[in-house]
């Protein structure tokens, strides 16, 4: 990596704060990552920022890697009440806003046993893809 940056410019989204608070103690602790709300979020905290995709809307990291891109948890499933059309297009537009928070470095973690289809539109013409089996 190019980049020569500290942990404080770096974040981890990530699909709910369930995922969140599971994620954040797990991260090396030379990485200071802090577990944080959209009510509590501080940018100027200087390690690893972990938060959910929908408290990143609006910020902008170098380095951002999204987490738990895993089909049944990201999509999750629909509640009865829901309409699944909308449920997908919102999850969609989420996933989007994760991936455009990166201004250098993106880092997608997609387990290969049940990978989103939410990444199965993204082509290896942009994508440097690490650990992808061969084809």
């Amino acid at each position: 990596m190019k980049e020569r940056v500290g942990p404080g410019f770096a974040a981890v989204l990530c699909p709910t704060n369930k995922i969140v608070n599971e994620i954040a103690p797990r991260l090396d602790r030379l990485l200071n990552a802090k577990a944080m709300t959209s009510k509590d979020f501080d940018l100027s905290h200087r390690g690893v920022k972990v938060i959910t995709m929908h408290a990143a809307k609006g910020l902008q990291f170098p380095v951002v890697a999204v987490a738990k891109i895993e089909a049944g948890k990201f999509p999750w499933p629909i509640y009865q009440s829901e309409d699944r059309d909308e449920h997908e297009a919102a999850l969609r537009r989420a996933f989007f806003v994760a991936c455009s928070r990166s201004t250098s470095r993106l880092l997608l973690m997609v387990p290969s046993f049940a990978p989103s289809p939410f990444v199965e539109s993204l082509t290896d013409d942009h994508w440097t893809i690490e650990g992808k089996p061969a084809d």
